[in-house]
């Protein structure tokens, strides 16, 4: 028989496995791409929202999305991917573990989330590690490449219009075609932990009091 509320509870986890696969699909083969050069992970730890990103289906009603990264015991680095969802406020939070895949190139690194997913790319092509990371991924179908990328900051509002244009100038001379960036809403994102669930004020109509639902959190 089919558990539906396992289901259930993978299906909201979807929106958060990023970037496992891409979303945006053109003729072509993947650009040969190198990373940061001298990737020092120590200081890429702590957190980071998500400014911008190619179209991704899975993260289609979230928001306040951000990404926490902490070294654990073995040396490989914990991520908590988190993000609110549109319509009923709920957190939604997934752990996973990041590695790095080449000591030439430090700043490739595979993220695995659950068991019952591949691992991703996870490719960091430029940052300062005080302002902004530029994540890209690729991979090969056929005649066709599919790609996710992703703008980090460290601030939940963004870069200077000056900084994002010169990411784009990169990105483009690099065969990575920056125009297909969406913002992500980060406006009137709660102060929570990663695990917090956000509860919705109540909203309150002359004679009666309408209380929000209750909250949950899947991990």
């Amino acid at each position: 028989m089919l558990d539906f509320n396992f289901i259930s509870k993978i299906l909201f986890l979807l929106p958060l496995l990023v970037p496992i696969f891409g979303q945006v699909t053109r003729p072509g083969v993947c650009p040969n791409v190198r990373t940061q050069p001298g990737f020092d992970l120590n200081r890429y730890l702590g957190q980071w929202y998500e400014s911008e990103k190619f179209f991704f289906i899975p993260e289609i009603g979230l928001r306040c999305n951000s990404a926490l990264y902490t070294l654990n015991g073995n040396g490989a680095v914990s991520v908590v991917n988190s993000g609110i969802e549109t319509s009923t406020g709920m957190v939604r939070s997934v752990t996973g573990t990041a590695i790095s895949t080449s000591a030439v190139e430090p700043g490739r690194l595979v993220v695995q989330f659950t068991p019952f997913t591949p691992p991703g790319q996870y490719w960091v092509l430029d940052t300062d590690y005080e302002s902004y990371s530029v994540v890209y991924s690729c991979r090969q179908q056929g005649l066709q490449r599919i790609e996710s990328a992703f703008i980090l900051t460290r601030e939940r509002s963004g870069l200077p219009a000056a900084t994002r244009i010169q990411l784009y100038s990169k990105l483009l001379a690099s065969g990575i075609n920056a125009y297909d960036f969406i913002p992500t809403d980060q406006t009137s994102c709660p102060v929570l932990s990663p695990f917090q669930p956000f509860q919705p004020p109540p909203v309150t109509i002359p004679g009666m009091q309408i209380i929000p639902p209750a909250t949950e959190l899947f991990v």
